[in-house]
């Protein structure tokens, strides 16, 4: 459930969340080497799993890419979440 609520959260902060502010108005708040860095960063994930074949057909990554950031992302606050309500650091 924690990654799901992490996936579903963490669509705020992709390349399709950050166009719209706090009040939901469309709005491009980050600055340009936050977009920059992020868009290098997006790209490694979408060359990553644009390496997978199913059915001998290459995986389409930057197709899936907003979807597979969410999903990274939503497990890692969800095992940060884990640790934290076990005392632990969340690294």
């Amino acid at each position: 459930l924690g990654g799901l609520m992490g996936h579903e959260m963490s669509h705020g902060f992709d390349s399709v969340g950050r166009l719209f502010g706090p009040d939901l108005i469309l709005k491009n708040w980050w600055d340009k080497e936050t977009s920059r860095r992020f868009d290098e960063r997006a790209q490694c994930i979408g060359d990553y799993y644009a390496s997978f074949e199913v059915g001998g057909r290459h995986v389409s990554g930057n197709g899936t890419l907003e979807e597979d950031i969410a999903d990274g992302a939503g497990l890692k606050i969800a095992y940060q979440a884990m640790i934290a309500t076990r005392g632990g650091g969340s690294d």
